[in-house]
This record gives structure tokens, C-alpha cells and sequence, in this order.
């Protein structure tokens, strides 16, 4: 499958920061994948999303998405492919209802008004929030808000969704219900490519790769059975443990069974059942 994100030596530093905030990153994303970027408070995680989306600029390297390098020329053209969701979606409301939120992206590109209608209809149901159309967005609570927020972005069809730790602000269920929107736009054919930055681990297990930064350097890349098996970069990096993994050695402690490696939360569901059906 192409690559529709490349990075290649990418290089920033903040203004009269000591340390580089990303130092010579590369790597590349496949149309269509989901990966999760993690790593600890200041490892570059956002500051390399923000300069993808073209927020900021960078000293050296470069960046192509979607055949199209990008420069102060062509950002408005790069940023057509890309929607984020930030971590506060407060921060991104505009519009009086929740309808007229969603509609506002669409409004700005000039879209045909019985299409922005059908559109904002249609990204509304896909996050199951077509009741609330009429409603305050500030009335609505957190994870009702980044489904919102979400959909402002489904309806604008990009190629690619960049969640900007927009999950973390969120109770277990809202963050949930979140990821359960993306996993079912993904079941339906449209595969966005999703790029999650998150310091949840159930959240990065999601995906389907995982980039690991520390100190504004990539350090290494795999699945999320390969990172999460790693005691020794978790803790390196400052990463907490999966809580199946501490569940294991919670159960190999008192003298249990208890699988080796890395299990999901489903893996390690099915492997608790299967166990106590033998019992």
C-alpha cells in the first residue's frame, strides 16, 4: 500500500530550548494504517504531529503527504488531506448548536447547502449523535463533545485524523466510545488513516503500529505486541505498563497460570475465561 505520510530528517527546536524538540525523525505511514505515537510528557509527540499539519515550521527536513511536499506554499493543500481532534474540544466549538459546529468546516469550503445538510446528517449519525443537533455544544458533556468535535471532522471526508491526545480529558467510557467510532468507521470500508497520540496504552493498542519518540528522537517502531513486551524500553521511555501485562505478573506472584508476553484486553479476557471453564 502507497505511503501518504513521509517524514524524512525532520528537525525542530523550539525557541531558545537547549534541546532539539524533534531530532532528525523519520519514518513513514501507509494510506489507510493507524498507528499510535507514545512516549513520555515532552518526548516531541505533539510538536511532530502540529509540524505534519504545518503549525510550525522545522529547521531541517522534510514532509510529504499525499504526494504533496509540504512548504508555506502548499500548506493549505496538505492540510485539505488532514483533520485533527485536539485534546480540549472546547477548543475547537464555533457554532451555537452542535449541528452549525459541524456544518462550520464545511461553510468555510464552500460547500452546496443541500450537501453540507446531508453531510453534517450523515457524520452526526456515524457518532451517534444526531439527537443532539440542536443542542449547546457546551451543554453536552466531555465525550458527548469530542464525538462532536469528531464528527466536524468525518464530515470533511480527510484522508487522514490526527487525535491529538483528544481522549485523554475523558472518563474510561467516553474515551471508549471515541475509539469505538473509529474502529467502525474503519470496519466500513472508508480506513482512514488515523494517527493517535495518546499515553493510553489500551488506546495504543489499537492501532496498529507504534512509533516510540524519547527526547524528540524516534527510538523504535513495531506492533503492539512487540513495544509492550519490552519491560525494558517501557521503562526507559516512561512508559507504564499495560494493565494486562501487570495483571499477569499479579497472577504469577501467587503461584497462577498466567500467559507470557503480551496479551490485548480481548486476549486476556478470552485467556481468564478459558482458564476458569478448566478449573
Amino acid at each position: 500500500m502507497a505511503d501518504i505520510i513521509k517524514v524524512e530528517q525532520l528537525t525542530y527546536r523550539y525557541s531558545q530550548a537547549d534541546q532539539l524538540a524533534l531530532d532528525h525523525v523519520s519514518f513513514s505511514v501507509a494510506a489507510g494504517e493507524w498507528i499510535a505515537i507514545v512516549g513520555h510528557n515532552g518526548s516531541g509527540k505533539s510538536t511532530l504531529v502540529r509540524a505534519i499539519d504545518g503549525l510550525i515550521g522545522y529547521e531541517e527536513g522534510s514532509i510529504t503527504v499525499a504526494g504533496t511536499e509540504l512548504s508555506p506554499e502548499s500548506v493549505w493543500l496538505v492540510r485539505e488531506h488532514i483533520g485533527m481532534v485536539f485534546q480540549n474540544p472546547d477548543n475547537q466549538f464555533v457554532g451555537a448548536t452542535v449541528a452549525d459546529d459541524v456544518a462550520f468546516g464545511l461553510e468555510n469550503a464552500s460547500v452546496p447547502r443541500t450537501e453540507m445538510q446531508e453531510r453534517v446528517k450523515a457524520a452526526l449519525s456515524e457518532v451517534d449523535m444526531l439527537d443532539f443537533a440542536d443542542r449547546e455544544p457546551s451543554r453536552l458533556s466531555g465525550g458527548q463533545k469530542q464525538r462532536v468535535a469528531l464528527a466536524g471532522i468525518i464530515a470533511m471526508n480527510p484522508s487522514i485524523i490526527v487525535l491529538d491526545e483528544a481522549t485523554s480529558m475523558l472518563d474510561p467510557h467516553g474515551r471508549q466510545t471515541v475509539l469505538a467510532v473509529l474502529t467502525k468507521l474503519r470496519k466500513a470500508g472508508q480506513a482512514p488513516t488515523i494517527i493517535s497520540i495518546t499515553h493510553d496504552l489500551a488506546e495504543a493498542a489499537q492501532a496498529q503500529r507504534l512509533l516510540v519518540m524519547n527526547d524528540g528522537k524516534l527510538i523504535t517502531q513495531g506492533t503492539p505486541t512487540t513495544i509492550f513486551s519490552n519491560d525494558a524500553l517501557l521503562q526507559a521511555t516512561g512508559l507504564d505498563e499495560p494493565f494486562t501485562t501487570k495483571l499477569s505478573r499479579a497472577l504469577a506472584q501467587r503461584q497462577l497460570a498466567s500467559p507470557t508476553g503480551y496479551l490485548t484486553d480481548d486476549e486476556m479476557e478470552d485467556w481468564l475465561w478459558q482458564s476458569h471453564s478448566t478449573m
